[in-house]
């Protein structure tokens, strides 16, 4: 936790990530009401969130409770934490928001997850999820990361509309350095776990940095402009339940 609170800061893929979950944030759910994050690691995303939606009433929960202090050092007092399980989550019709971002992969039985997520929202609420994509670029890294997947184009979605869930935003994202990540996890396979530090892909050159947050900012704008990526590292998706 130590290290990846360090590298999030400055590292491309992160604020890339971080700018974009806050501009579809902006543009397509409430600015007021309840929010639950799942998963919320460091509290990277979280502290964002915080500050682009101070009209939000914020609640977060991790599996590690060693998490949850980095996030509360980030976000102070205000808001709520919980140590849980994504599959087990207590609430029902109580929250306008769910996010989650790069956790359902982690969870065996992610449909479950998504159900808990559905019945922990209020008739017409959202969810905002980010997962990452492509069993070709499976590697070393996602087993010592302790994922169950990498999601195929329109998985994610299948799944949701399974549980009742409208899709109102998909695209991938980390699409134009697409070509860059297949190249770097070829030259990986079959190392095992115990040959890769899960966070050596975050560990860059500063010029290597600065490079790929230009491309993924020429990226966002594309995206910005009504682009929807087919293919891509990663994809993100917000999805609405029935209003009843």
């Amino acid at each position: 936790y130590a290290q990846l609170a360090d590298l999030e800061i400055n590292n491309f893929w992160f604020v890339a990530r971080n700018r974009l979950i806050q501009w579809l944030a902006k543009n397509f759910l409430p600015e007021n009401g309840r929010y639950l994050e799942l998963g919320c690691g460091t509290g990277f995303v979280l502290q964002m969130l915080c500050n682009a939606f101070p009209k939000w009433r914020i609640s977060a929960s991790e599996a590690q409770a060693d998490g949850i202090v980095y996030a509360k050092n980030r976000v102070g007092d205000d808001t709520t934490f919980f140590q849980m399980d994504a599959c087990a989550i207590p609430f029902r019709s109580e929250f306008e928001v769910v996010g989650a971002f790069d956790v359902i992969e982690h969870i065996q039985d992610d449909v479950t997850a998504i159900k808990q997520i559905y019945a922990t929202l209020k008739p017409g609420g959202h969810c905002i999820l980010s997962v990452p994509q492509h069993m070709f670029l499976w590697s070393g890294y996602d087993e010592g990361g302790c994922h169950f997947r990498r999601y195929s184009v329109g998985e994610l979605e299948n799944k949701l509309k399974l549980v009742g869930f409208s899709i109102l935003v998909s695209t991938s994202f980390n699409s134009l350095l697409l070509p860059l990540m297949l190249i770097s996890r070829t030259l990986k396979k079959g190392k095992t776990t115990d040959e890769i530090d899960v966070l050596d892909e975050l560990k860059l050159p500063s010029v290597l940095n600065i490079v790929f947050a230009a491309i993924l900012w020429v990226e966002f704008v594309l995206i910005r402009l009504g682009v929807r990526f087919p293919f891509g590292g990663s994809r993100i998706v917000i999805a609405q339940k029935p209003d009843q």
